[in-house]
């Protein structure tokens, strides 16, 4: 860098080795000097924005977004990258306008149909959610997580035969989805199927061992199997690893 000062491309990477070492204000600082050597490149305003996002800092994320867009306005890309954020923070109306201007550019860009789909989603628009999504499968139906959408939405229509079928299906493609092994678990808990839901839980649980909603569910199954003893062990574990989550407090009481 010393070398390449005006170069925004190695202030970045170097912005990204202080991250990888955890030292944020200096990795903070080698991506405004990337902005400031190359102010109408916008690859350092979406690098900060991620980094902004990470920190959860919304509105110097969106001040990046909305400076990358100036510079680009035409950009699919970053109006995708700014709508999912806004869908993240539960701004719907925001996130539907971005969705909007997507697919006005470009009706069939398939990160933006699959976007309006996790909005109608968070909208419990469950309906035209599975619809959207059942067009959605046809054109990439190797997409996991287009499989795992469509579980939630026909969990949510009240539809748990096409939430299983679809939800296995995702975890075809992609076993790691601790999600999808817990809502196949709370699929299993309706029908009855303790047994069933405990391997989900279990399953979750190899991907991710620390999971605090999968430790909850595995608990709560073994309560309700009566075997206390291996219940209060997983609740015990939950109140050691979150002191300030008062849930596991509550399922010892």
């Amino acid at each position: 860098v010393a070398d390449n000062p005006g170069n925004s491309d190695l202030l970045i990477t170097m912005g990204n080795y202080y991250l990888g070492l955890r030292r944020g204000a200096e990795a903070e600082a080698s991506y405004q000097k990337a902005i400031d050597v190359d102010p109408k490149n916008v690859k350092p305003y979406l690098v900060m924005a991620g980094f902004y996002a990470s920190a959860n800092q919304k509105d110097k994320t969106l001040a990046m977004y909305a400076r990358a867009l100036e510079l680009e306005p035409e950009n699919v890309n970053i109006l995708h990258s700014a709508g999912r954020f806004y869908l993240s923070q539960g701004d719907l109306a925001e996130a539907e306008k971005k969705i909007t201007q997507m697919l006005q550019k470009r009706p069939n860009y398939f990160p933006a149909r699959m976007l309006k789909a996790e909005w109608l989603v968070a909208r419990r628009d469950f309906g035209p959610a599975v619809e959207l999504l059942g067009q959605l499968v046809q054109d990439e139906p190797k997409s996991a997580r287009v499989h795992y959408m469509k579980g939630v939405a026909h969990f949510g229509q009240g539809d748990p035969r096409m939430a299983n079928a679809a939800l296995v299906k995702s975890l075809e493609m992609e076993p790691g989805n601790v999600r999808a092994h817990l809502l196949l678990a709370e699929i299993a808990l309706n029908d009855r199927d303790p047994a069933r839901a405990q391997r989900e839980a279990e399953a979750a649980l190899k991907v991710d061992p620390g999971s605090y909603p999968a430790r909850l569910m595995l608990g709560n199954i073994q309560m309700g199997q009566q075997k206390l003893a291996e219940a209060q062990a997983v609740f015990e574990g939950l109140v050691t690893s979150e002191p300030n989550n008062p849930t596991g407090y509550y399922r010892l009481g």
